[in-house]
């Protein structure tokens, strides 16, 4: 897995995925039919009712062991991807994100947040920024762990930078690698638990009833961005998308086309 370029995230996705056929199928792998991967498949959809995200993780799971650890002659497509759940992001209003950063506990949880509602970064990449990614000539912070090892670069708002040079200030000389680091360990990245941990106790502080995640803060920046006038196309570099149909959910979210819409009985 590591030889064809997939996450730490990803590889341990797809090891609790096969841990999930083999608690189920109860023998050799290697022995495994097709027949049975459906039963399975039918077991975790109809049965356990695992959400579209597990079902299709362990999906992707046994295709890589099938197709490259096993060299099975299936045609691959026959263990099938479920169908997408059909979701609209939570997003927050400009206000509650105000309310979110006077939560926070922590200067570096609020300069993450900060961070994320800036750039539309997801928390991965965040947590493995290094100082030299900000570059302050150009105007850019460069994203080196993107999504599929992609790489992208985002602008760098003046006001963002303003906040990293007073986080740089405080926490600066603890400094060794990452620019978001691990107290104890300032040479490995902040755990992302921690970080999740945070935001659902400003949430909880905020009083803002939503199922609010490190992720929101893209869905948020991606909103507010296409409300203002960016274009679709725009978002879909920012984010770091490799298809456009994935930026496209977002137009469900905005608002700007509500606003324009008069009622009938303006006419």
């Amino acid at each position: 897995m590591c030889n064809r370029g997939l996450s730490p995230k990803s590889i341990k996705s797809y090891l609790y995925g096969i841990k999930r056929l083999i608690k189920f199928i109860n023998k050799d792998l290697q022995k495994v039919t097709l027949k049975e991967i459906s039963a399975f498949q039918y077991h975790m959809n109809s049965i356990e009712e695992y959400s579209w995200t597990t079902y299709n993780i362990t999906t992707c799971a046994m295709r890589f062991f099938y197709r490259y650890t096993c060299r099975k002659k299936w045609t691959i497509e026959r263990i099938p991807f479920g169908r997408r759940e059909k979701f609209i992001p939570v997003v927050l209003s400009h206000d509650e994100v105000i309310l979110m950063f006077q939560s926070a506990q922590y200067l570096k949880f609020k300069t993450m947040m900060i961070t994320a509602y800036a750039t539309g970064m997801r928390i991965n990449e965040i947590r493995h920024l290094k100082k030299q990614d900000i570059d302050r000539e150009r105007g850019v912070i460069r994203v080196r762990c993107g999504k599929g090892s992609k790489q992208r670069e985002v602008p760098l708002s003046p006001i963002l930078l303003k906040y990293l040079y007073h986080f740089w200030r405080i926490e600066g000389k603890e400094m060794k690698e990452y620019l978001f680091f691990k107290k104890r360990n300032p040479s490995q990245p902040i755990d992302e638990s921690w970080v999740q941990k945070n935001v659902r106790r400003a949430c909880l502080k905020s009083g803002i009833n939503k199922k609010d995640t490190m992720h929101t803060f893209r869905h948020t920046f991606a909103t507010h961005l296409l409300e203002n006038g960016a274009k679709f196309i725009q978002i879909k570099k920012l984010l770091g998308h490799s298809c456009l149909k994935t930026t496209l959910k977002y137009v469900h979210v905005i608002q700007e086309s509500f606003i324009r819409i008069k009622s009938p009985l303006d006419f």
